[in-house]
């Protein structure tokens, strides 16, 4: 329930009519559930079948209940109940994939990047030794006394 307070907005297809009035937490065998009272402004007609989740217009955005509109043709009486459905959490999806990159991270590219980190020290080395040696040879061996330069 991170950002659903008191105050917090309350919007039916979009348009603002009302504002969350309490949170209480109710235990439940399946974990802690959270019932959220809120309050609508008169006259609003919200069909009984319609459905209401946690939302966050844009990134910047505050937390708001957004009520979608059902389909019935019997309105909720005042003090009656909205089904609730849970929310795919931008943020908390943006947070788990940050998780699982930083896990990527440490356990897979960052021993390869050693990996080719030490296999690049151990060539350099090779050519700044002994590699000058082996070129030198190389080219005794392939080029014919005449044509190679330095011969």
């Amino acid at each position: 329930m991170t950002g659903i307070k008191f105050g917090t907005q309350v919007v039916y297809e979009g348009y603002p009519i009302g504002q969350v009035e309490d949170v209480v937490p109710e235990p439940s065998e399946s974990g802690m559930l959270f019932r959220v009272d809120f309050s609508v402004k008169e006259g609003w007609r919200i069909p009984e079948d319609s459905v209401a989740e946690i939302a966050a217009p844009s990134l910047l955005a505050a937390f708001t209940i957004s009520i979608n509109a059902g389909e019935s043709t019997t309105a909720l009486e005042p003090g009656g109940e909205v089904q609730g459905r849970e929310a795919a959490n931008m943020f908390a999806v943006v947070a788990e994939l940050a998780g699982q990159f930083s896990e990527l991270a440490e356990s897979r590219i960052k021993p390869l990047l050693d990996t080719i980190g030490n296999a690049f020290g151990t060539a350099t080395d090779v050519m700044d030794g002994d590699g000058r040696v082996l070129v030198k040879e190389l080219r005794t061996l392939t080029c014919p006394l005449s044509v190679c330069p330095g011969s």
